[in-house]
Formats: C-alpha cells, structure tokens, sequence
C-alpha cells in the first residue's frame, strides 16, 4: 500500500466504510509511515471540531426568502403549465379545422369525379 492510495482512502477508513482487507493494510501503512500519520491524525482531528461545532439554526430572513422562491416557481410553473394548455386547446382547434377542410376536399373532389363520370 503507498501513500497516495492511503490518502484516498482515508475518510473511508476513519468511517469505517472499507472491507476488512483494505482497512487492515490502510491502517498497518498508518502505524508505519509518519507523514500518513500525520495526515490520518489531523484528519481525526478536523472531523472531531467539526462534530463538536454547534449548529446554527438558521435565520427568519433565509426562511422568508426560500419561501419566496418556493412561490415564484410554484408560479412560474402553473404560468407554464396554462400556457401549454393553451397550446393544447389551439393544436385542437386546428386539428378540427384541418379534418373539417379535408371532409370537404374529399365531399368536393367526390361530387366532381361523379359529375365528370356523367357528362
């Protein structure tokens, strides 16, 4: 195991996420290289600040301003939502038009081939 793979695989093995195997040859290259105890120790060390920070609760201001965007999408979407509706009901409109000038192509081209047939 070298330096590099340990380094990549670090976070892993201080969580806990690796199989026993690799977790096993992480940790004995630990106890034999300084600089990746070194890394190993300050990365424990940064992980246990981190869970001692308290957390922030956040403030009335961010909770007003994501509720004002939730609104404007919310808004935005039934926008588009009535707009494709309407797309809708005009392709409708046209589609009848379309089948009602193709009735009276065929009824028109029908009567003129009789008629012609006739005479």
């Amino acid at each position: 195991m070298n330096c590099n793979t340990v380094s990549i695989y670090m976070i892993d093995f201080i969580d806990n996420k690796l199989d026993n195997n690799t977790s096993h040859e992480i940790a004995k290259h630990i106890e034999e290289c300084p600089s990746c105890k070194i890394e190993h120790t300050q990365t424990k060390e940064l992980f246990s600040s981190i869970e001692k920070m308290p957390l922030k609760e956040p403030g009335a201001g961010l909770k007003m301003s994501f509720n004002e965007i939730l609104e404007k999408e919310k808004a935005k979407q039934k926008a588009e939502q009535r707009s494709s509706e309407t797309k809708t009901i005009k392709l409708k409109n046209y589609r009848i038009l379309w089948q009602a000038a193709a009735a009276i192509l065929l009824l028109v081209s029908g009567y003129l081939a009789g008629y012609k047939s006739k005479y």
